[in-house]
């Protein structure tokens, strides 16, 4: 019988170098600061913990100092091996695999030094470098050396992967502010660039319009095997608008920390059909998720900078977040459109309460209270009919009248090539119609048959006879003559002349000032 034979599947330290693209010095700073956020919430909330980044622009080199305890002696191996971490899968923190501070540390520099001391007793230190990476062992030395502050650990970086400037560090300021905010807020943790402490970043900025307030959604997610994930999430629209710096879409927050700010990616439903793709007309559409649970099933990738799509509560909380965000979108939509826009329609609306909704069991869109997209501006055509509504009541024969106008704005506003030409015929049309209810339906005593049929053999005749009737200056009836024989050389001569657009539209508004001398009807500028 041929023996089992064994494969040597002990890792090779190439699995560092793999992964220096993935961080950036925002990223891998965070991976630092996620190791103390994490001592300090198994257990150290009892007092502030204070976190400390030194960034040296002239040495390049960063520092990061915190108080959260230290590492004990047993532990320190955890601090180099890959997969080795102290924090258990069911536990509410941040880092769980333990792998993230190893691929941080050496994404960023290629000199480390890891100081630390656990409460009152010795301080060692554990150094890696290139050189050590370049050979097979994983034995790595490490020494005692004078103490350091009780409690104390201290991440040195020098020889910087990428070089430290001024930029680097307000983008860092800023990336931290956000990042913690939560955490800040919550007390008993101290973030202190150089000398500035961070401020926290919120993004609570909602808006209440009527009917479109923003809701919040609440669910425990259960998963075998582990304790349930606190699901909660706000919807609704923000008092600010910014299509080109992108804040809008979604937030992550998983147990306390910021993973995704302002996501509009595919599987978060910002495609054609559902949330629609990123456009400015839904900049203010906002959703902050926050789950609390267990480490292991937070849908974060491994660098906590995105989604996992594949994550069990992803897929059950994306059922209730897709649905809301499309159905703000769409109020987005239509309030922008609004007379007044988002101005008088959302930003003013800066107060009011959030709608809170908890929810049990399989979710179906009814028991979401989302809300209804208002409707949009009426169009041209029913804005005319909503204006002239009482005298087509009174005098039904006008109804034709109003509409022609409106349709001649509809082929105006087409795509039309030739748009302008039917637009003109319309209107000289409708023209000649007004002139003859005019003359039977508003001129005391009316005109018989006869007259009217020996007029309109005439369409000069007809002009005569209302001006008879109705102040029109000479101007404006040279102005219908000449657009009536552009009409009928459109219709008689060989060659058609040329119809401009303005020119259609100027008459057409001459159109709409006689139907209004002869009719009282109300119209809006072509």
């Amino acid at each position: 019988m041929t023996p089992n034979l064994v494969l040597d599947t002990s890792p090779s330290k190439r699995i560092f170098y793999s992964i220096t693209r993935d961080y950036d010095h925002n990223l891998g700073i965070c991976e630092l600061v996620d190791n103390v956020v994490d001592a300090w919430s198994k257990g150290r909330r009892g007092r502030t913990v204070h976190v400390k980044i030194s960034l040296d622009k002239i040495q390049q080199t960063i520092t990061v100092t915190d108080d959260a305890g230290g590492v004990p002696q047993n532990l320190l191996r955890n601090i180099v091996g890959p997969g080795l971490t102290g924090n258990d899968e069911n536990d509410e923190t941040i880092g769980i695999f333990g792998v993230g501070t190893k691929r941080a540390v050496v994404a960023l520099s290629q000199d480390v030094s890891i100081q630390t001391r656990r409460g009152h007793g010795s301080t060692f230190e554990v150094k890696l470098d290139d050189e050590w990476l370049k050979t097979e062992t994983w034995r790595l030395p490490y020494r005692q050396i004078p103490n350091i502050a009780p409690s104390e650990t201290r991440v040195l970086l020098s020889r910087l992967r990428s070089p430290l400037t001024d930029q680097a560090e307000t983008t860092l300021r800023e990336h931290l502010g956000a990042t913690y905010s939560r955490i800040i807020s919550a007390g008993a943790f101290e973030i202190k660039l150089g000398t500035d402490l961070i401020a926290p970043i919120e993004f609570e900025n909602w808006a209440y319009p009527p009917g479109a307030e923003p809701k919040r959604y609440s669910q425990a997610i259960e998963t075998p095997d582990y304790n349930p994930v606190a699901m909660e999430m706000t919807v609704g629209l923000t008092r600010e608008s910014s299509p080109g710096g992108g804040e809008y879409g979604v937030y992550l927050y998983c147990n306390g920390r910021l993973v995704c700010r302002g996501l509009k990616s595919y599987d978060v439903g910002f495609t054609r059909g559902l949330v629609g793709n990123p456009h400015p007309s839904i900049s203010i559409v906002r959703a902050i998720v926050s789950l609390r649970g267990p480490a292991i099933l937070m849908p974060w990738n491994s660098t906590k900078s995105g989604i996992d799509p594949q994550s069990k509560v992803f897929q059950r909380l994306n059922p209730i977040l897709v649905p809301a965000l499309k159905a703000y979108a769409s109020v987005s939509r239509a309030l922008s459109a609004a007379p007044g826009g988002w101005p008088e329609n959302v930003y003013h609306h800066d107060a009011g309460e959030i709608s809170a909704f908890p929810l049990e069991g399989e979710i179906h869109l009814p028991d979401l209270h989302l809300p209804q997209a208002p409707r949009s501006r009426p169009r041209h055509h029913e804005r005319i009919a909503h204006a002239n509504q009482a005298v087509a009541d009174a005098k039904p024969w006008t109804r034709g009248l109003y509409e022609g106008v409106a349709a001649a704005r509809i082929l105006l506003d087409s795509a039309l090539e030739e748009g302008p030409r039917f637009a003109l015929i319309l209107l000289d049309s409708t023209l000649e119609i007004a002139f003859k209810e005019y003359l039977v339906n508003e001129v005391a005593g009316g005109i018989s048959n006869a007259h009217l049929r020996a007029l309109f053999e005439n369409r000069h005749l007809v002009e005569q006879e209302v001006k008879n009737h109705l102040t029109i200056s000479n101007q404006n009836i040279g102005k219908i003559r000449f657009y009536y024989n552009l009409r009928c050389d459109l219709v008689h001569r060989k060659t058609s002349p040329a119809v401009s657009d303005e020119a259609v539209r100027k008459y057409g508004m001459l159109v709409q000032r006689l139907l209004t001398q002869m009719f009282a009807l109300r119209f809006e500028e072509l």
